[in-house]
């Protein structure tokens, strides 16, 4: 069974969405390793820029 690409284009958004809503903290203008803003890794924002 193939997956279309409009499925694959949605989660892609959903998870995008959700990584942005949970993870980014605007006063530092970085993301954080957690959802507990404990953290905050080079390594981390790195990835989330990818």
């Amino acid at each position: 069974m193939a997956i279309s690409i409009e499925l694959y284009t949605a989660l892609y958004q959903s998870l995008l969405n959700a990584v942005r809503r949970q993870c980014w903290e605007e006063p530092k203008q970085l993301f954080a390793d957690d959802i507990t803003h404990s953290s905050f890794s080079r390594p981390a924002n790195m990835m989330a820029i990818l």
